[in-house]
């Protein structure tokens, strides 16, 4: 009898990025769509803080393998979205839309 059950393990090392965008909500939201047409790399998600301005949070790499790790817990996504960088243990880089527009979008 022969085993054909393989097991391979992956240990290649993920980098990512943490960043953190603040603004009014219509700027974010285009930001949003642009990153999510242009650069599907990145994970994003944006908590609405209040009625004029939010935050946008971009993920890739080893930092959006954290939160699925977190999401597999199964802790309540809701509290997750709304206390995110306290579930993520890490400070994100601050960057302004401008910049994030310049950088990430070319």
């Amino acid at each position: 009898m022969i085993n054909n059950n393989y097991t391979t393990n992956n240990v290649t090392p993920s980098f990512g990025k943490f960043i953190k965008i603040k603004g009014p909500n219509h700027k974010l939201d285009s930001l949003r769509q642009k990153i999510i047409q242009k650069k599907p790399k990145y994970f994003t998600i944006m908590p609405q803080k209040g009625k004029k301005e939010s935050v946008l949070y971009l993920l890739s790499g080893k930092h959006y393998d954290k939160f699925i790790e977190i999401i597999r817990k199964n802790y309540d996504f809701l509290n997750v979205r709304l206390n995110f960088e306290k579930f993520m243990k890490t400070k994100p880089t601050n960057i302004k839309i401008e910049k994030a527009e310049k950088k990430l979008l070319g």
